[in-house]
This record gives structure tokens, sequence and C-alpha cells, in this order.
């Protein structure tokens, strides 16, 4: 019987295309933010915060997981995917 080596290093963790996509949306709102503490028209900062907003719930949706074949939609409900299939994979970077 052999006992397992406690110094192999650990796999890579698994990053998923949800999780690449919800840091670039984030990203985006970051600078969305920055875009708006710098303007001085009231209208143009409006805009901005507005962004920001979009890209905040975008991170926040692509964050979520997507039912699994196996877990039937409820009825009504809606997907995080606009391309069906697309919601876990890995992504190659």
């Amino acid at each position: 019987m052999t006992t397992p080596d406690l110094a192999a290093p650990a796999p890579p963790p698994i990053i998923l295309k949800r999780h690449v996509r919800a840091a670039d949306y984030r990203e985006r709102a970051l600078e969305s933010v920055a875009r708006a503490e710098a303007s001085v028209l009231d209208r143009v900062r409006e805009r901005h915060e507005a962004a920001a907003a979009r890209w905040r719930e975008l991170a926040a949706l692509s964050e979520r997981v997507a039912p699994t074949p196996s877990q039937p939609l409820r009825r009504g409900a809606r997907t995080t995917s606009a391309i069906q299939g697309d919601e876990d994979l890995p992504c190659i970077a």
C-alpha cells in the first residue's frame, strides 16, 4: 500500500467562461464609475453611472449558475446565457 504524495501540487482551479465574463463586466463597471467621477456635465455623469449599474448587473447575471438538463426550468424562468450550452464551458486562457 502506498501513501499519497502530500507535497504534490494541487491541480489548477477550473476557470469558467462565466467567471471571466463577470470579471470583465466588473472591470467595465469600474471604468464607467471613473468616467462618471471625471465628468463635468451632469447628464454625462448620469449616463456613465447608468452604464456602471448595467455592467454590475451583467456581472451578477453572469455569475449565476444556469440550470443543467437534469434541472428543468420553472415555468416562466429565464436562462442567464443567450447562447445555449455556453454557460459552464472551461475557459482556455
